[in-house]
């Protein structure tokens, strides 16, 4: 059973001299004749991992507040969900859960739970924990994603049914339930954990156990857990994992083979590496959008002919072609995919100059009067700085003086993200009911990037949810999607494949469209 996970978000960016500092990650010998026995793990053996993403000195172990794929990559190792769902089809599989069943309505679901699960510290899952995971969830005190996500849950009415059943009375009914349950923050933590043991321990049920964590370290070690609840897994003794962005840092650390597997490849390297005859590459399909989100209560954005002209000046196939090497997709300004199946349109109009500037003229903008914006981004993401750049080419075609603030991106996510009218932003892949919820339905969203809030387009994701008829939610899905192409405060111009790079020796990883995804039972290396 493979499992995934849903976006996004450094510790200092390695040189490189990887090697020098994965040295003396042995551990003493422990016993082994409980659950939460910490197994003596071989440095040689360890799978060295280097993401992409990372979180500065907002890493950390906490699976409620993901501020970046470095957390969620390393949260993947040390937790489990209820369920899990991947793209394309987004069918949750039962993980810590077994089943579940609801009322006729779909406003009160029972959740099933495996028996036998145990977390590091040696105690049984049971139904205290995961009533305990959904009110921290929900709790507005710890700020996690989910508490707007998961609205629709009652967390005064998340009570234990038996030791592994839990029941959930909803505020409005669901029609699948489970799918949510595999979110992205949605992992299972013990009863009464603090938030300091959430942030520093990773005490969870999954198949690697953090050791010694420092948020700021430029690796993380995580070993075998000898009590995962899957039999034979995982297949490494332990994962040591770092962040590397520097395009020449990717290259020089797997062609050396001080890395084995390269999470995402920027993509201006990835034909010298296809090249090395070391090296295996493998390419997902597309997931991770990259965005521009605008403030529509803010001038000049507040204007809808306005957001319409910055989005017509892009040629999106170009931004294609030359920023990802033809990686990647076009987007539609909305968080689905054009060529999903729940797409409003599969076919994103052109790149159309004259009708940009006829817009802005109508909005008071021209030759004397050019529209002026600042666009604020980092290397945060693969191929952020360079879209802002190509954005900027794009935009001056029409017109438009954009101004480019490029920052660290070991601050962005904590000092530019979501503090400024007009920036870059990057979203991983997630099902339609979810992808449209998560940054658009008002005051019920911590992620609002754009400020965009519309009535009507909450009530037609209400509406969707509720129903059981799969044909009529992508409907209403699809209407939601062409609010926000047509007026909402996004511009989606690419979404991206993630190019995995591994060494030959490896086997069992695949990449995910999701970028934060990762399958840590199957991967090993020899």
């Amino acid at each position: 059973m493979r499992h995934r996970r849903t976006l996004r978000g450094a510790v200092a960016t390695l040189s490189v001299g990887l090697a020098a500092s994965m040295s003396g990650f042995g551990i003493a010998s422990t016993a082994a004749s409980a659950p939460s026995a910490r197994p003596s793990a071989n440095a040689n053996q360890c799978v060295t991992y280097a993401g992409v993403e990372s979180s500065g000195s907002l890493n950390s172990l906490d699976p409620t507040i993901q501020g970046s794929s470095q957390i969620s990559i390393e949260v993947d190792a040390a937790y489990n969900k209820l369920y899990y769902a991947e793209p394309p089809s987004w069918t949750p599989v039962a993980a810590l859960a077994t089943g579940a069943t609801h009322n006729t309505s779909g406003t009160v679901w029972t959740v099933d739970l495996r028996h036998g699960v145990h977390f590091h510290d040696g105690h049984e899952m049971t139904s205290a924990d995961v009533v305990y995971t959904f009110r921290h969830l929900l709790n507005p005190k710890y700020g996690s994603d989910e508490a707007g996500t998961l609205s629709m849950i009652n967390p005064a009415k998340v009570v234990a049914t038996g030791r592994y059943s839990v029941q959930f009375t909803l505020n409005q009914p669901v029609g699948d339930f489970p799918q949510y349950l595999a979110d992205k923050d949605a992992f299972i933590i013990a009863n009464n954990a603090t938030e300091h043991q959430l942030k520093y321990e990773g005490d969870g049920t999954g198949p690697f156990v953090p050791v010694s964590f420092q948020p700021t370290a430029p690796t993380h070690k995580f070993v075998r857990f000898s009590g995962y609840w899957q039999r034979g897994l995982p297949k490494a003794p332990c994962l040591v994992l770092s962040v590397i962005q520097n395009p020449t840092t990717q290259a020089a650390a797997m062609e050396s083979g001080q890395i084995d597997v390269l999470q995402a490849a920027d993509y201006s390297i990835v034909r010298a590496l296809k090249a090395d005859p070391k090296l295996v590459l493998d390419a997902s399909g597309p997931g991770t959008s990259r965005t521009l989100p605008m403030w529509v209560d803010t001038t000049p954005f507040n204007n809808n002919d306005v957001r319409e002209a910055l989005k017509l000046v892009i040629d999106r196939q170009q931004m294609v072609n030359t920023v990802l090497f033809g990686y990647g997709t076009v987007g539609d300004d909305n968080p689905v995919p054009p060529q999903s199946s729940s797409a409003w349109r599969h076919n994103v109009p052109a790149q159309n100059i004259p009708e940009a500037k006829r817009l802005l003229k109508q909005a008071g903008y021209g030759p004397s009067h050019p529209l002026t914006v600042t666009l604020y981004t980092a290397d945060m993401l693969p191929g952020a700085v360079e879209i802002a750049e190509l954005y900027k080419q794009m935009a001056a075609e029409a017109g438009i003086v954009v101004n480019l603030a490029v920052g660290p991106s070991a601050t962005y996510w904590s000092n530019v993200w979501l503090k400024q009218p007009f920036e870059m932003s990057g979203w991983n892949l997630r099902p339609p009911a979810l992808a449209l919820a998560a940054a658009y339905t008002g005051s019920n969203s911590s992620s609002n990037e754009s400020h965009w809030h519309n009535a009507a387009y909450d009530k037609l994701l209400a509406e969707a949810i509720a129903t059981t008829s799969q044909s009529k939610a992508t409907a209403l899905f699809m209407k939601a999607e062409k609010m926000l192409s047509l007026d909402g405060g996004e511009i989606t111009p690419v979404f991206t494949e993630q190019v995995a790079v591994m060494q030959k020796s490896c086997g069992g990883y695949t990449p995910n469209a999701v970028l934060a995804d990762v399958n840590w039972t199957e991967i090993s290396c020899s």
